[in-house]
């Protein structure tokens, strides 16, 4: 299905949804473990998005590289692709902070599997946004990814401290 949209976007001439189906041929690609051609249409999706100034479409091919890096233990691009959609992001208007907090949910994410450390102010930061918001989806994940790491760490005294004195109604 993929790459009939891509056929027909080639039809129809229109360049945004052509490097839509590149995306969605790429992430195909990616679950048949074909990582070189998923990765050739990913960086010709990027290609396109650049060339039409599309910034809501480069955000999206962002977040694919990223997951795409981030698949293949490169964190290090992971993080670059996440720090450039996040750059977009910030550039919208209004400011969309819930898009913004999730991209630093992934930061947190990429992170912690390439050196194994998180920042605690910005976990918490994040933590308490997604409270303030009600945003429980993000709440739970970075709960998750936080409490996850103390265990790892051996550190029960900090995890107890997370939900006895800093979020007991977490608990």
């Amino acid at each position: 299905f993929s790459n009939k949209a891509l056929a027909l976007s080639n039809k129809l001439e229109n360049n945004a949804y052509m490097a839509e189906s590149y995306l969605d041929v790429g992430e195909c690609l990616e679950y048949k473990n074909q990582k070189l051609d998923a990765f050739r249409n990913y960086l010709t999706a990027i290609d396109m998005a650049e060339k039409m100034d599309n910034p809501q479409l480069l955000g999206k091919c962002y977040l694919h590289l990223a997951s795409f890096y981030n698949l293949n233990k490169l964190f290090d691009k992971a993080i670059i692709n996440k720090l450039k959609q996040g750059d977009l992001v910030r550039k919208e208007l209004p400011l969309d902070s819930n898009a913004l907090m999730w991209v630093q949910y992934d930061l947190h994410y990429f992170q912690r599997r390439a050196n194994d450390q998180l920042n605690f102010n910005s976990v918490k930061n994040l933590m308490d946004f997604a409270i303030r918001k009600n945003n429980n989806k993000l709440k739970y994940y970075e709960f998750g990814l936080y409490r996850t790491y103390l265990i790892d760490k051996d550190r029960m005294d900090l995890l107890y401290d997370l939900y006895i004195n800093q979020y007991p109604h977490e608990l």
